[in-house]
């Protein structure tokens, strides 16, 4: 794969990003769409992702692992997300455990969500970048 087609890929995969969440707020609703939404566009577009980034790392004769690290952690997120509130609003009793627990870890965590946001981004745009050139 050349640099042209793998930027078009990647302009691709962020276009149906956007799409996809467009389209899951009107199916959706507010409420449902940010529990779930973002989660579930993000799922969808990590599979042809993972594949330009996998295959352009192996026609550029770089390693892999960098790109598998990174799609392996914004995967289980996103089915953390989907996971926590399926588990908040079909699991019984499990919901208020999930609300405490949440609670407990938010007040931890509070301090990290963005920086760990920031890192996400920063490690795909050098991905990205590595496999730019």
């Amino acid at each position: 794969m050349d640099r042209k087609t793998f930027l078009i890929r990647l302009a691709v995969a962020a276009a149906v990003f956007v799409g996809l969440c467009f389209l899951l707020r009107v199916l959706l609703g507010a409420q449902l769409f940010s529990f779930y939404g973002v989660a579930i566009a993000g799922l969808i577009v990590l599979v042809p992702l993972a594949q330009t980034l996998f295959q352009r790392a192996r026609n550029t004769g770089r390693s892999r692992w960098p790109s598998g690290i990174l799609i392996a952690v914004l995967a289980l997120a996103a089915i953390g997300q989907i996971g926590f509130w399926l588990g908040f609003f079909y699991g019984g009793g499990l919901g208020t455990n999930l609300a405490v627990a949440r609670s407990m870890v938010g007040d931890l965590l509070a301090n990290y969500l963005a920086p760990l946001g920031i890192l996400s981004i920063g490690v795909l745009l050098w991905i990205i970048g590595h496999l730019t050139r």
